[in-house]
């Protein structure tokens, strides 16, 4: 993998460079200095986990069709298809 950003401490320290190759090490710093999140060039692998938008409101929905007749679930459904979209 190779970074399409900079990786940078919250005080704007230069971890690393954008274009940098990432090894077992290096991901081991950056994780330990607290980073989350790190953006890299390429499509994500398949079978990731990374799924579209849509497809997970349909399983949503389909987790919550036998409770259609409960309002209180519905809005917790709706708050989680929220949430998605956010997140999206």
């Amino acid at each position: 993998m190779i970074l399409s950003r900079s990786v940078e401490l919250p005080n704007r320290t230069r971890l690393c460079p954008a274009g940098t190759s990432l090894s077992e090490g290096l991901i081991q710093r950056i994780a330990s200095r607290g980073i989350k999140r790190v953006y890299i060039v390429g499509a994500p692998p398949a079978g990731s986990g990374v799924e579209p938008w849509a497809t997970k409101v349909k399983r949503l929905h389909e987790r919550f069709s036998r409770v259609q007749n409960q309002p209180y679930l519905m809005a917790m459904m709706k708050s989680v298809e929220n949430a998605l979209a956010r997140k999206a």
